[in-house]
């Protein structure tokens, strides 16, 4: 169980750019390093993100069909993606506002006009230190900090 996707399958990609579908029952899919293209055809799905060092939009992985409503979840390795408990999450839709957003205490920013999320790994300071782009989310579709899980 991943926050409350009953897990019944683990899909893991390659080093290669994979893509990678999933059967319409709960399942946990992992591009591993690569750009990957993961699509979790309906049903509750977990897409792990647990690679150091995989951030930048030529390296981001494509989500095609998250759905909140569904009960996916974003789940981060905490080793890659901080040792914090709670998950500070800001919703943009401007570069302005990514901008401005990247001096915040939120770990996470998501600029949702085109699907992008960040890790603000370096918080407070100019720009997202070691982190960055991580994962685009075909379609811009509504995520809030209860859809991220670390673990």
């Amino acid at each position: 169980m991943i926050g409350i996707v009953q897990v019944t399958l683990a899909i893991v990609g390659t080093v290669q750019r994979d893509v990678i579908t999933g059967s319409g029952e709960g399942e946990v899919l992992a591009g591993g390093k690569g750009k990957d293209e993961m699509t979790g055809v309906g049903g509750p799905d977990a897409f792990l993100f647990e690679t150091p060092g995989e951030f930048g939009t030529s390296r981001a992985d494509i989500i095609t069909d998250f759905n909140s409503a569904e009960g996916d979840k974003l789940v981060l390795s905490r080793q890659n993606f901080g040792e914090t408990n709670k998950i500070g999450l800001r919703v943009v839709a401007s570069r302005g506002e990514l901008r401005n957003a990247a001096l915040s205490k939120k770990s996470f920013i998501y600029f949702q006009n085109k699907g992008l999320l960040y890790y603000n790994e370096n918080v407070k300071s100019r720009g997202f230190g070691n982190g960055g782009v991580f994962a685009q989310l075909l379609g811009g579709p509504d995520i809030s900090a209860s859809d991220i899980v670390l673990v």
